[in-house]
């Protein structure tokens, strides 16, 4: 692949990115809102201080592990198949992270490969858990009232 090619898959991915955030905080439940704002603010700290100061790339496994407590506390309060599954991937995530800190024979475009999956997979758990929210909404408002 070229760079272009790998260009235009990044911008595909933070496009699809960019839009299940929105529609989880739009469409979402409370459950559904924090995961997209914890994935906002984790994108957000480690993207930027990466860009901005030129940080080593245990950075990024520091700031999914972040991300991952957080988002276990929250579904443990409300526990729900979603959310069990975001956090899983992002425990793979994690660990994935850990893996390349220990052993640096592993190739710079494998590690970016395997997170990438597990962040789209993060997401795509998201986007289910927000599909679930919105359609638990409509058949409240829909049921009739007695």
């Amino acid at each position: 692949m070229s760079r272009l090619h790998y260009a235009l898959v990044a911008l595909a991915e933070w496009g699809v990115w960019a839009a299940v955030l929105a529609f989880a905080l739009w469409r979402g439940d409370r459950l559904a809102r924090r995961f997209a704002v914890i994935m906002f603010l984790g994108q957000l700290a480690a993207t930027l201080p990466f860009r901005l100061f030129d940080l080593p790339r245990w950075w990024f496994g520091l700031v999914d592990a972040a991300c991952l407590a957080s988002m276990i506390a929250i579904a443990l309060r409300e526990p729900r198949r979603w959310a069990l599954w975001a956090c899983g991937f992002q425990l793979a995530a994690v660990a994935t992270a850990a893996v390349y800190a220990f052993d640096h024979d592993i190739a710079a475009l494998a590690l970016a490969t395997a997170v990438n999956m597990w962040w789209l997979l993060t997401i795509a758990a998201l986007a289910w858990g927000t599909v679930e929210a919105a359609a638990r909404r409509k058949a409240a408002t829909s049921a009739p009232k007695s």
